[in-house]
């Protein structure tokens, strides 16, 4: 084994998070690290703003599909061990962080938009968050060509 063993994945379907998935992939091969691929499905105040009303089994049809995209992705490169995990949650950052400490993560990897300042990047809020609440490193892949 490498220096990194369990490394997570967390992703929403974006472009965004399969770059991000794509280089997590590199470092799992590399380091002979398992997977664990997250979908955090938040759970929706019905005082919000636009609360858009779906069928529970749509929601978690179209969480399944996001998430095997990333673990054939895994697959297909010989990574035997790939986890899928989906989670409900009030807050995505919550959701990572807990399966994080669960399966006792060694690096998250997690795409972002890349908003960009007079001062370059800034760090997108979902990756930013996540920075200040986990135990284990967390790389954080932006946006680019």
């Amino acid at each position: 084994m490498g220096l990194f063993e369990k490394i997570i994945i967390p992703t929403d379907g974006s472009e965004y998070a399969r770059k991000a998935a794509e280089l997590a992939l590199d470092i799992a091969e590399r380091e002979g690290a398992s997977v664990v691929v997250v979908h955090v499905i938040p759970i929706v105040s019905p005082l919000s703003a636009k609360p858009k009303i779906r069928a529970p089994e749509e929601i978690l049809e179209e969480a399944e599909e996001i998430v095997e995209e990333i673990v054939e992705m895994a697959k297909d490169r010989g990574i035997e061990d790939v986890k899928d995990v989906i989670v409900e949650s009030t807050s995505v950052v919550e959701g990572i962080r807990k399966v994080a400490e669960d399966e006792d993560a060694d690096l998250i990897v997690i795409g972002t938009r890349g908003l960009t300042g007079v001062k370059g990047v800034i760090v997108g809020s979902t990756a930013r968050e996540i920075l200040g609440r986990v135990d284990c490193p967390v790389l954080v892949v932006p946006p680019g060509d």
